[in-house]
């Protein structure tokens, strides 16, 4: 039987290989033989390749040719340019070996007759027995992957599998395509699930590791981990010392309990609990050092704070007293903090409405490392274009305080309905 034959859209060829084009070896022929409208996606050119991707499977393929062995092109997403890769990498997706690798539930991935070629798989792993929070967030992913143009040439596989460390078992969703040796049209398809799925900025500076390099770069993560949990075993005087310390600041601070100083006693309770993780996560005898000078510092303070408490109550009664004067000397005022407080109402209720349509994208921000207080920081900006679109620039620093305070409770309205819901 004869085979169709169909014309590249890469080069142009009639080409009777549906999977790789025999003349140029590009995928694309695969979007015609499903049957899919090329013209209106973004596959036939590099414009939405992440930078270094293209170079980093060419990579992948030329020690395809020096050996035999497992061949994998690491993927990672460092959120923060300014730290160290080991200290805050993302890892979004590995490229195999042709014929090297495996589903979750470890039966192989058959997807060809070579050797030699490009594949990826992508996993959105479900809880199989008990519901779990996150289990909503990964099926959500998983209708996005399912909505892509080029989910029809992904080959899917379902299997139930323990990951190592945990008593749960997963089911596994998981889709893979063997890109043979088209390095662009791979590039090409990588992109869009990372953009699109992942929600990775298209202008993201990604790493890519090969299987040697992620392997250095495991060691140092494992050897940073263990330097952060070493705990120094401190000698027999070493520990009677730290003990008499914190008598001595236990008993500063009952002290200062008695005489009325509030402020104080906290402080040393603040102190406390500063100092002695100081001191055991220090490695050296410093450590200890450092506890006993601290708590002959804060001794000073506490006695000098202790010889000014009945003075300071005194100015705070003299303070309440010209306040409440104030107040009714001039009425308006009332009326001022009413106002101000009418404001930061509406500045918490619009972040708490903003919130329920962020969500995806927050889950976005959060795939790619952000941390709530990032996500903090950005609602605190948000919260200030508010104040500036609505009362305008802020004249005085009385306004530049009231936007700062504006912004403050935009932000804890949009935090709390978010990561309460």
């Amino acid at each position: 039987m004869e085979m169709n034959v169909i014309k590249c859209p890469n080069c142009g060829a009639s080409s009777t290989n549906h999977t790789n084009c025999e003349y140029c070896g590009s995928l694309l022929v695969r979007f015609v033989d499903k049957g899919i409208d090329l013209s209106t996606t973004s596959y036939l050119t590099n414009d939405k390749v992440y930078a270094g991707l293209i170079d980093a499977l060419k990579q992948n393929l030329d020690r395809q040719e020096l050996s035999d062995s497992a061949v994998e092109t690491g993927i990672f997403y460092k959120s923060s340019p300014t730290v160290k890769l080991s200290r805050k990498r993302h890892g979004v997706a590995t490229v195999f070996r042709s014929g090297s690798t495996t589903w979750s539930d470890g039966d192989p991935i058959k997807l060809g007759d070579k050797n030699r070629g490009l594949v990826i798989k992508f996993s959105f792993d479900k809880h199989a027995e008990d519901n779990d929070v996150s289990d909503e967030r990964i099926e959500r992913l998983h209708q996005e992957f399912r909505a892509l143009g080029s989910f029809p040439l992904f080959t899917p596989h379902t299997g139930i599998y323990m990951r190592p460390g945990s008593s749960s078992r997963f089911r596994s969703q998981e889709y893979a395509i063997d890109f043979g040796q088209d390095v662009e049209g791979a590039a090409r398809l990588i992109s869009e699930v990372l953009s699109k799925v992942y929600g990775i900025p298209e202008d993201a500076q990604l790493v890519y590791l090969g299987e040697k390099e992620q392997m250095v770069e495991e060691k140092k993560i494992e050897e940073e981990i263990i330097e952060e949990e070493e705990v120094l075993e401190y000698s027999f005087w070493q520990k009677i010392g730290t003990g008499v310390t914190i008598a001595i600041l236990l008993l500063f601070l009952y002290g200062t309990i008695r005489n009325g100083g509030v402020v104080s006693s906290l402080l040393i309770v603040c102190v406390l609990a500063v100092a002695i993780n100081t001191v055991y996560k220090r490695k050296t005898f410093g450590g200890f050092l450092f506890l006993f000078m601290l708590m002959l510092v804060f001794a000073g303070g506490i006695v000098l704070t202790c010889s000014t408490v009945a003075v300071q109550d005194e100015r705070t009664e003299q303070w309440l007293k010209e306040l409440k004067q104030k107040e009714k000397q001039n009425p308006s005022q009332k009326d001022e903090e009413n106002e101000k407080k009418q404001i930061l109402e509406s500045a918490y209720n619009s972040g708490s409405r903003d919130a329920w349509g962020a969500s995806s994208t927050i889950e976005g921000l959060i795939r790619q490392g952000y941390t709530k207080r990032d996500i903090n920081g950005m609602q605190t900006n948000q919260g200030r274009l508010n104040y500036k679109d609505k009362y305008g620039e802020p004249k005085t620093s009385e306004e530049e305080q009231l936007m700062e305070q504006y912004a403050e409770k935009y932000a804890e309205g949009f935090m709390k309905t978010m990561f309460k819901n």
